[in-house]
């Protein structure tokens, strides 16, 4: 999966397709941290460079907060990597506000990593 999301950037042939999207993304929601954050992370990736992908990457990312995963820590953990991936393409999202309601709902997330990380995305962020 890292190394398709790294490839995104030299597909001048426009190999990742919709099929391939789609498949990456069904990762998200098998229940387990490490796959779920590779997805998350690549997907900002994805975004960076195939803009045809990004209104749907969005969706896919504000769905985090229902991916089952076992412990609320492992959710605040993908919500933090999350909001990385926001920030990686936040000049293109499109759908701001729902994307600042996702972030601003964890400005007193029980991780403090993850709130520092929505504090600093908001504040960096101008919609």
């Amino acid at each position: 999966m890292d190394i398709i999301a790294n490839l995104t950037t030299a597909d001048l042939d426009n190999k990742f397709d919709s099929l391939l999207f789609r498949k990456c993304c069904g990762f998200l929601h098998e229940g387990n941290l490490i796959t779920a954050a590779h997805v998350v992370e690549n997907l900002g990736k994805i975004a960076q460079v195939k803009p045809q992908f990004q209104e749907e990457i969005t969706k896919q990312l504000l769905l985090v907060e229902t991916v089952p995963l076992p412990t609320e820590e492992c959710r605040n953990i993908l919500v933090d990597k999350t909001i990385n991936a926001f920030n990686s393409y936040c000049n293109k999202i499109t759908d701001k506000e729902r994307v600042t309601t996702f972030v601003k709902r964890h400005l007193h997330n029980s991780r403090n990593a993850t709130k520092v990380k929505a504090e600093k995305f908001l504040k960096n962020w101008k919609p």
